[in-house]
């Protein structure tokens, strides 16, 4: 996966969990210096079984905590194929009892 703000790009396989048709929350062991909310950045979103999505963003959220970041990333406007990925991921966590 990856992510990129401003000039400066990070290639890191990141743990995302709270995946919604909104945005996602991604959780890091360290921090990206420079990152802050309102931020516009661009992340390559990897569903399981399906190819992977290069989504705009903007960091709505940020918590530093102990042993982790946390970044609460806002999706811009997604074209329909898109929304209709991550629709469709959602509901089968909706479906299997993942997610509420």
């Amino acid at each position: 996966g990856g992510w990129e703000t401003g000039a400066e790009t990070f290639l890191d396989v990141l743990l995302c969990e709270d995946v919604s048709e909104g945005g996602v929350a991604v959780r890091v062991s360290h921090e990206f210096e420079g990152c802050r909310i309102d931020d516009p950045v661009k992340l390559i979103l990897t569903l399981p079984g399906k190819p992977p999505l290069t989504l705009a963003a903007h960091v709505r959220h940020i918590a530093d905590l102990a042993d982790v970041s946390i970044f609460g990333v806002e999706f811009d406007e997604l074209d329909r194929s898109n929304a209709a990925a991550i629709a469709a991921y959602v509901n089968e966590m909706i479906a299997c009892g993942r997610i509420c």
